[in-house]
């Protein structure tokens, strides 16, 4: 079960329509019903009762809808969270650069030396 399967899952719940979430989605119809029969299949339990002018939920459906809501909206907030922690918590970083013709080996000696001497930057 791929999180991305679950994403549509939720979209065709909330548009009630197959076709209206896959533009959510961006994505073609027909490959978005076929996410959706792919997840079913995974599941072994049909999700989705559709037909020309129906859409409703399976008992199955129901059953999986609030968790999968659930499970979704976590992994959202995860990354959320992550970004956050990567923004407020990067390493400075430099650049070096030395003219042409330099000592190339000496640069590289002079930033080892830099990197063992600090805990705070990595060169």
């Amino acid at each position: 079960m791929l999180l991305r399967q679950m994403k549509y899952f939720l979209a065709a719940v909330y548009c009630k329509s197959f076709n209206e979430a896959a533009k959510q989605c961006f994505i073609s119809q027909p490959s978005f019903s076929l996410q959706i029969k792919q997840l079913e299949k995974e599941l072994g339990v049909k999700l989705i009762n559709r037909n020309n002018c129906n859409f409703s939920l399976t008992p199955a459906g129901e059953k999986f809808y609030e968790p999968c809501k659930r499970i979704v909206g976590d992994v959202q907030n995860l990354m959320q969270n992550m970004q956050h922690f990567a923004e407020t918590n990067q390493v400075p970083s430099y650049i070096i650069g030395c003219k042409t013709g330099y000592n190339v080996c000496h640069l590289l000696n002079v930033i080892n030396m830099l990197n063992k001497n600090s805990e705070t930057y990595h060169l």
